[in-house]
Order: structure tokens, then sequence, then C-alpha cells
């Protein structure tokens, strides 16, 4: 069985790559995920970082042999990755023989590989058309192929090609009906122990003991200790950076990364400008260092103190700027007041009889002025006469006068008779020459505009002011008519308009034929009418039953007949008790017994409408006496007692209906 193993272990490894660390490019585990799912697509846009390291410091190559995956492996080779990675040399031999012999039988798709390597100590190279040769112990020999097909054995001979058009007959499967031993399998007919195992293969294969040194065997495999990394643990992993601690101008991230026995902490300049210092400060600042980020110092940058004699607003117009002062972004300025012209001797204006000689001089916050006294030519020193307009010019301290003849009052409206109508004199007077005329002035009609009334809502007074007619409006008054609030159902509303207000009187509706309830004998008829707050019912007259008339509006029973205790108009009845209890539920009288020498009780109850009678003599009028007994009648409503003399015996009389009771 051609050992692919030994031919890269021992080779002079003629295709080198360049490994870079994972961390700063796609990761080994993504790019194993990739060829996993054969996705050449994404190998190819990766193709360029297939030789990226995990922390281990493998490979997806070395990844794939290790997890003997050979589907994988084959996919990475056809991508471009190497095969000849550094990483190799830290995978066991026994287990890298082991899979390059199931690489050798499944055959390696993807076209012809050049490679070289070692046989048994001895270079061997593999050429263009796929062909490995070698020297061996024993000399030159042709020790293996390699074709668009795959690996394929050559003991004896040239190997066949995977891809030619030549058919060959099928080889018999060489394992076929063999048994092999625990963790061992069968290759070319005969039984070997599995990847990472030793024996007896025919029996039981136990598991090569591996030194891991920084770790523990985990299956045919080391797990290595935090920071190491390797087939057997020996390298220590490498972080990137070497600081345990931050130095100063540093601050962690919060990363860390264990190589060896060494736990080493990531630090990054400390990010000063987010923490609101400056990398330098302006002209108008005091700078004070405050931080620093790596070996760049940040400062806290202070507006610098203002001068006292230093203001922020600008020199006034009373001002020269004799400097400025920056501090922070702001400017500052020095100010002094301007000095004053000669002449300028007074702080006030200019006053009576003197006026301006020259404009006002600022000079600070104080205005100064030049005076000279005020040229007064065409008035004289006389004052006018009546009938005169004077017109008076103050020269420094002296009065000066200008007389013109009066053309006019200076009125309003002035006449020598009565004011016309819209007028109304103020007692003024004034003489133009011999004629005196008196004032006169609008009439103010305080309270009129001279927009007319709206009759239907005001009351209109006049008043005449000058030639204008005036108006005054009054809402009109609207009495009896006490709200703002629209009538509700149930009442007539009447409306008055006041001003820009409606008022609404509002009186019970009328409502001819209705009334609040329906009398004796009548019943409503379901229409109704609201008056007011009452609801009044519309009536009709009841129709009366049986043995029933209507009298004066009421259904009364027909003579001879009464009312039940049910209320029904029945024929009126007799009944007589014999000294016992008598009683009656129809429409009846009742009668006692006449007998002197009776003396048990009587006891008669008339729950109908009847007469109840306790004794009865046959004779009008109905009298007479019962000896040796005495009368009791309960007082229903009516009722009445006989005159009988009471003797040992008694009368119980009761009627729950209407009729009349006689003793």
């Amino acid at each position: 069985m051609f050992n692919i193993r030994s031919l890269f272990i021992s080779s002079v490894l003629t295709i080198t790559a360049s490994s870079v660390l994972a961390a700063d490019l796609i990761s080994v585990k993504q790019i194993y995920s990739y060829a996993e799912k054969q996705d050449m697509t994404a190998l190819k846009k990766v193709k360029k970082q297939l030789e990226v390291l995990d922390s281990k410091g493998n490979t997806a190559v070395c990844q794939a042999i290790l997890n003997e995956d050979v589907k994988t492996y084959n996919t990475l080779i056809r991508a471009g990755a190497n095969a000849n990675a550094a990483c190799i040399k830290n995978i066991p031999q026994a287990a890298y023989n082991n899979f390059m012999t199931s690489v050798a039988q499944s055959g390696m798709a993807g076209g012809d590989v050049a490679a070289t390597g070692t046989v048994a100590g001895t270079t061997a190279t593999a050429t263009s058309t796929g062909t490995f040769l070698g020297m061996g112990a024993v000399g030159w020999g042709i020790t293996g192929a390699v074709v668009a097909g795959g690996v394929a054995a050559a003991a004896g001979g040239g190997g066949g090609g995977g891809g030619g058009s030549g058919g060959t007959t099928p080889t018999p499967n060489p394992c076929a009906g063999i048994t092999c031993g625990t963790n061992a399998s069968c290759s070319a007919g005969s039984c070997v122990c599995n990847s990472g195992y030793e024996g007896d293969a025919e029996t039981t294969c136990t598991l090569i003991p591996l030194d891991c040194h920084n770790g523990t065997q985990t299956g045919t495999k080391c797990t290595c200790n935090a920071g190491y990394t390797g087939s057997d643990c020996t390298q220590t992993i490498n972080c990137g950076y070497t600081t345990t601690s931050c130095s100063t101008g540093y601050e962690a991230t919060g990363e860390t990364c264990q190589s060896g026995e060494t736990i080493y902490t990531k630090c990054n300049p400390i990010n000063c400008a987010a923490q609101g210092y400056s990398a330098s400060c302006g002209a108008g600042y005091d700078a004070t260092q405050s931080c620093l980020s790596g070996t760049t110092p940040y400062y806290t940058c202070t507006p610098k103190q203002v001068p006292g004699d230093y203001q922020l607003a600008e020199c006034g117009a009373g001002y020269n700027e004799i400097g400025t002062f920056l501090s922070g972004e702001t400017t500052y300025h020095k100010c002094e007041e301007k000095q004053v012209p000669t002449g300028y001797t007074q702080t006030s204006d200019c006053s009576g009889g003197y006026e301006r000689d020259g404009e006002p001089f600022l000079s600070g916050e104080t205005i100064y002025y030049k005076c000279k006294e005020k040229n007064c030519d065409g008035y004289g020193d006389t004052a006018c006469g009546g009938g005169y307009e004077q017109t008076i010019c103050l020269s420094g301290n002296v009065t000066k006068y200008k007389c013109e003849p009066k053309t006019t009052c200076g009125y309003e409206y002035q006449t020598t008779t009565a004011c016309p109508t819209g007028y109304e004199e103020t007692g003024k007077s004034c003489q133009l020459g011999e004629i005196t005329y008196i004032e006169c002035k609008k009439n103010l009609c305080e309270g009129f505009t001279t927009q007319s009334c709206d009759s239907t809502r005001y009351d209109q007074e006049l008043c005449q002011s000058g030639a204008v007619q005036m108006y005054k409006c009054t809402p009109k008054a609207c009495d009896g008519f006490d709200s703002n609030v629209p009538c509700t159902q149930g009442y007539t509303q009447t409306e008055c308009l006041s001003g820009e207000t409606t008022l609404y009187k509002c009186e019970e509706k009328e409502c001819p034929g209705f009334v609040e309830a329906c009398g004796t004998g009548y019943h409503e008829t379901g229409e109704t009418c609201l008056s007011g707050k009452k609801v009044l019912h519309q009536c009709e007259q009841d129709e009366c039953a049986t043995n029933a008339i209507l009298v004066n509006g009421i259904c009364t029973c027909k003579s001879g007949y009464g009312k039940n205790t049910n209320g029904v108009c029945t024929f009126k009845q007799k009944a007589y008790g014999r000294k016992l209890t008598a009683t009656s539920d129809e429409y009846k009288d009742l009668y006692g017994v006449v007998n002197e020498d009776n003396k048990g009780d009587i006891n008669l109850t008339n729950r109908s409408n009847g007469d109840t009678f306790g004794v009865y003599v046959n004779t009008t009028p109905k009298t007479g006496k019962i000896y040796n007994s005495y009368a009791y009648a309960s007082e229903p409503k009516n009722s009445q007692y006989s005159n009988i003399e009471s003797r040992t015996s008694k009368i119980v009389l009761s009627s729950s209906g209407n009729g009349n009771v006689y003793g």
C-alpha cells in the first residue's frame, strides 16, 4: 500500500505559504465551513486567506487532517490551499499516514497536483503528469501516481488514470469477508489499526499514548491547556501583544490572551479627546496637561483671565480703543474717553437765549455742547399790544419782540352771533380790529358714534357734533323676556332682540282637551301633551260591564244589583241565620232571627256589599226587642246600630263590603 504520509513529512518542501494571524482576517472556522459545504464560490473569494491560522496554529487543511475529514481536505486542495502547510509537522506520524492512505483510497478530485516529499528518507518528486518517482533504499522506482482521478497505488507498474477514456477491468474488493479486531479496519485485504491506535489488528488495537506536554490526551489527540497550541501542546499561542499591564497613557480594552503561562492584556491609547481634552489650545486659552493618549499629551484649555481694565463690549462712540485681549474665543477691549475740544464747556444742551455753535461732542458717556447767543434779527425791544400776534425771541438774557396783526382768534369755530347747531359756546372771545368774536366748539357727544343703530335690536338717540350726525345705540329693554336660553319642549317661545343678544319669554303650552288625570269612568287614550313640565292626557269614557249603567260619568250597578266581592254586579238576594253563623260572599242581605226567647248568639258576617240586619221584624218600621241578650257589631263602612235592649246573649254583625249594618 502506497503511504503518502512518508512522502510529505520528510521531504524538502518546495511549496511554502505565508501564514497570517486569523484575528486580522477571516477565521479558520469560517473557511472550514465553506469547504465542508463544498462552497467553491465562497472559497474562491477568500483564496488569498486560505492559510490563516487559528489560535492553535493550524490552517483549515491541518484541521481537516486532524478531523480525519477526507471530503473537506480534498475540497480545500482543489480550492488552492497549501497541502504542505507548516502545521503538518505537528501532526503525529501515524495519524498522518492513516489519513493520507484514506485520501489515496478515496481519490483526490480536482485535477493533477505536483508536490515533493520523501519516502524512507529519500527525495521523491511528483511530476506534472501526476507520477511519483523516488529513490528508495533499493534504488529508483515508480512509487505511485496522482492523476485527474486521484491518488492510486502503483505497485509493480504504472497506476491507472482517473479521467482517461480507456476502460479497465474492475478490481475485486480485497476486504470482502474480512472481519478485524476492535479499533481496527481492513485495508487492501489486511487488518490495520485505526489512526491513533496500535496492537494486533486481528484482535484488539489500543490507544497510542501521546506526549501532550502542556495538555491532556483526548482520544487520539491532545487537548492543550490555556496558552498552548500544537499537536503535542509545546507551542505557545502568539497573542499579538505582550503587555501584562497597561502603562501610562494606555488603558485596557478588556481583551486578554494567555501565551504559555503568561496572561497578556491588550492596551489601547487612552481616548483623551472623548474625555473632553484637547491636543492643543488656542491663543485665548491657558493650557494644562491633563491626559496622556499613548505618548501624546492632551490639555485642559481654560480661557485666559481678563485684565480688569478690559471690557467685553466694543468701545462706544465716546471712546478710543487702545488695546484688545483674547480670552477663549472672545475678544475684550480696552477703551479711554475722547479728549473734549476747546469751547465745549457745558454738558446740557443750549437753551433759552442760546443756540448750538457746532455739533455736540461725545466724550465717554457725556455729551458736551458749544453754545452762542441766538440771532434775533427782525425783533424789537417793545412788547406787542392787543390785536397783534406776538413772537418772542431771547438773545442771551435779552427778550426781543416781533408783532404781526391778528387775522384769526385761533378758534376751531368763531362767530359774532350764536353758535350754530352742533356747536356750543366755550365762554371765550377775542377781538380782531373792532369786531368781537366768540369761540364755539363741537358738541362732544360722548358715547355717540357715527354708526346708525339697527332699529330691530337697539333704541336710537341722536346728537350732532359740528356737521356730523352722531348716534347712541341702547339695547332694547325686552321687559318680561328674562332668559337668554331657548325654551324647552312644553313651552310656547317668544323672542326679543336686545342688542346682540336674543332673549326669550317662555309660557306653558296650552293643551285644549287634555287633563292631568282622567276622572272616574274615563281612561287615557295614549295621546299626551306637554304643558310646561306637566304631562297632560287625552281621556275617553269607559264602557260599563254587565248589569251596570253610567251615572254622572260613573259605572253603577242597576237597581236590584250590587257588586260582589269580585266587583261584579249580581242580583240582590236575602239570607237568614238561625242561631248559627250566617256568611255570604254573594251580593245578599243577611237577617238575624226574631225570637224573644232566644238566648243564643247571632253571628252574621257579610263579605259582599249587601246590608246586614241583626234583628229583623217583618213589620214597618223594623223595631223590636230581644230579651236575655246583648248586641255587638264591628264597625265597617256605613255601620249603624238598631234600638235593641241588651240581655245576656250577643249579636255579632260584621261586613267587609259597602252595605249597611243594622242592629
